[in-house]
């Protein structure tokens, strides 16, 4: 599932996409080995030993160890719907998007081969014991691969052209299964087909397989049934199963069955009491099955490719690592920790070199953040997930009486002064928790589209909407526009500095910033992208995830660079930082992409940002008192003579004070500010000498 604010990503506007010009550096990004979460739709196997996964527009995957790791070998953008390697080692891969793929060396390389193929739709590709290839098309019926001329259509007695599967039999004997007709058997040659369908009950057939005399067909309607070569005739066998919609079927060299179901999971048939047997996989989502000669069992799943050594043995999640990477996050820790789309949340104590899935499997998790020693995840249906061991773990918490049925994706976590917690939604609005996030209630801005939530410096609430940027200083009660002239309101990114400023990350506009205590938003930079991200780094840079453009960093006296060498997906939708000690240290920079997983950038000590500034031309000391009751005191010292702007402003962005204005000379000053009336609160001060500018806090108590 997308979210309503990525489809606003349109092809439109991704190719009027402006980068800027910008000059790239010297370190390079590294791809982790993951998180895995592709949709794998077939499974294929070489003679070489290499295994195929393919998947539903990301490409192929080959493993040269047996599914222990895998690596992209190309196709991305594709369907893929089945492999078959031809008598000279060739491999075909078909798809549903762009007809057939051929390989001539075991995968390394594809072009498409679809001489004669009438229709690019292919559902299926099988081989004979004899190398004969055939496919089923959508609309076109069959084809035979013909070595010279290329694609023969072959329909002759088959009457519905809508070939869903297909698959040969030892005597080289072909099945062809229809949405309409049922089966058609064709013993080969130039003979015509004919019905295989006598006293059939099954309806769409999705998949069909042979061996040891065997043949088995599941359904969509019917379940699954058995037949044998040269009888027509069926058997159903459903009992155990928990329904009759069965996606894909297999037999084992041993004559075991197995059926993948709909939505339901894997299923054994027990032969000693006629009855299916389900086999536990977190993924009931079934969309591949194959069983090799030595009785190696693999399912392909919506959420990558599962092993056992033999049908029944637990199956082991073995890849591939291409995913949606919605949020990282290093824990307190250090273990680091990725929810990804359809596969949940998978964490890695290696620094990304082994990711490995929790107990939170099988599910769009969107958001992630550690508020003391919870670590708490948010689903893009509206669910919240809290791990008090470090994302090992998760339990699901409740949302109330009123927001059971909703399935707004929760964006963001935010903690308050006084351990309240916030979370943010993409429809309801803010949600509030007051007992460690165990129950939580709405809260303010109901009904709102909050694309990002983050705390000011004095612990208020900023929140990010497709409606512009709102401000709370009452824990949620109240809310108020923030700035004026946010002339785009698409608003995907969030951040807030210590000095109070914030930037936005704007859907085509990039980013936008209010300056603390500022009431006007203006650019700042990336004009033209996407910003999907804000982060202030462990080295004092400011980093933006842009979708199409990559990453961006800007210390602060300088112009944004891109860091994009060896950042092979520029989709990138999420960025983290890992932890140092001492900060100065070097440490990652994390990026999660749009289907590629999770990429890490190491920031070295030599380049952080206190090595790229020149000394500011202005000493600022600490204000005293603070905080304050009547009075305070600001200082700052002047390298130089310039020109000094010291104001104050309220949480509003209002100016309720200007303690300093003018030229002032080099050396030390001191300028006293009495605030009028008797109001306590917090306030944001912004002092600018020449070019230079700082912000900072103040209380009053009284």
């Amino acid at each position: 599932m997308r979210l309503a604010f990525q489809i606003l990503v349109t092809a439109t506007l991704l190719a009027t996409l402006r980068t800027p010009g910008y000059e790239s550096v010297a370190q390079a990004w590294e791809r982790t080995n993951g998180p895995m979460g592709s949709d794998v739709t077939a499974i294929g196997f070489h003679s070489s030993g290499s295994i195929f996964a393919g998947t539903d527009l990301r490409g192929i995957f080959r493993s040269l160890d047996h599914g222990e790791s895998w690596e992209y070998v190309g196709v991305a953008g594709e369907k893929l719907r089945g492999f078959a390697e031809d008598v000279d080692g060739s491999l075909l891969a078909a798809t549903f998007t762009a007809g057939i793929y051929r390989s001539d060396d075991v995968g390394q390389t594809w072009a498409a081969s679809n001489t004669g193929l009438t229709d690019l739709r292919v559902h299926s590709i099988a081989k004979s014991s004899d190398g004969d290839i055939l496919v089923g098309t959508l609309g076109a019926g069959a084809f035979v691969l013909d070595r010279e001329a290329g694609w023969t259509a072959h329909n002759d007695g088959l009457i519905d052209l809508d070939v869903r599967a297909v698959a040969f039999d030892e005597a080289g004997g072909a099945y062809a299964a229809t949405f309409r007709e049922g089966v058609f058997y064709w013993p080969g040659g130039r003979l015509p087909w004919t019905r295989h369908n006598g006293g059939s009950t099954l309806r769409v057939i999705r998949s069909i397989a042979t061996r040891n005399g065997m043949v088995v067909a599941g359904a969509w309607s019917g379940g699954v049934a058995y037949s044998q070569p040269g009888d027509t005739s069926w058997t159903a066998i459903n009992d155990g199963l928990p329904n009759q919609r069965v996606w894909k079927v297999a037999i084992g060299p041993d004559g075991t069955l197995v059926a993948g179901m709909i939505a339901n999971g894997i299923y054994r048939f027990d032969s000693q009491d006629r009855s299916w047997k389900s086999i536990g996989l977190p993924d009931n989502i079934i969309s591949a099955l194959e069983i090799e000669s030595d009785g190696t069992f693999w399912a392909g799943t919506r959420t990558g490719i599962y092993r056992a050594d033999n049908v029944g043995e637990p199956m082991v999640l073995k890849g591939v690592p291409k995913s949606v990477a919605y949020a990282v996050l290093q824990t307190s820790s250090g273990a680091w920790l990725a929810a990804t789309e359809q596969a949940g949340i998978f964490r890695s104590t290696d620094e990304g070199n082994t990711w490995i899935p929790t107990d939170l499997q099988v599910t769009d998790a969107f958001s992630l953040e550690q508020i003391g020693d919870f670590v708490f995840a948010g689903g893009t249906f509206g669910y919240i997930y809290r791990s008090d061991d470090d994302g090992l773990t998760w339990s699901v918490l409740s949302r109330g009486p009123d927001d059971d049925k909703v399935a707004d994706p929760i964006t963001d976590f935010v903690s308050a002064p006084d351990g309240s917690m916030f979370a943010s939604s993409f429809g309801s609005g803010i949600l509030m928790s007051t007992n460690e996030g165990e129950t939580w209630k709405r809260a303010g801005l109901v009904e709102t589209e909050v694309s990002g939530l983050a705390t000011g410096p004095s612990g208020h609430l900023v929140a990010a909407t497709f409606d512009g940027v709102f401000v709370s200083v009452d824990s949620s009660k109240t809310w108020s526009p923030l700035g004026a002239g946010l002339s785009n309101p698409f608003i995907r990114a969030l951040w807030v500095d210590l000095n109070g400023d914030v930037l936005v990350g704007t859907v085509g506009d990039g980013l936008l910033r209010l300056p603390a205590g500022g009431d006007t938003w203006e650019p700042y930079g990336l004009e033209g992208t996407i910003v999907f991200s804000i982060l202030r780094g462990m080295d004092g840079a400011l980093y933006a995830a842009t979708y199409g453009a990559g990453v961006f960093r800007q210390f602060r006296t300088g112009d944004w660079e891109p860091i994009f060498q060896g950042l092979s997906n520029p989709l990138v939708i999420s960025l983290g930082s890992t932890r140092s000690e001492p900060p100065s240290q070097d440490h990652y920079l994390v990026a999660g992409t749009d289907g590629d997983g999770v990429f890490k950038f190491r920031v070295t000590a030599t380049s952080n940002a206190a090595g790229n500034e020149p000394a500011p031309p202005v000493d600022v000391h600490p204000v005293y008192p603070n905080p304050f009751s009547t009075s305070t005191i600001f200082s700052f010292e002047l390298k130089q003579a310039a020109e000094v702007q010291l104001r104050v402003f309220d949480l509003l962005g209002r100016v309720i004070g200007v303690p300093a204005s003018g030229t002032y000379s080099a050396g030390r000053h001191r300028v006293e500010w009495i605030p009028k009336g008797d109001a306590n609160g917090v306030y944001v001060f912004r002092l600018r000498a020449g070019a230079f500018e700082t912000s900072g806090l103040l209380t009053r108590v009284r």
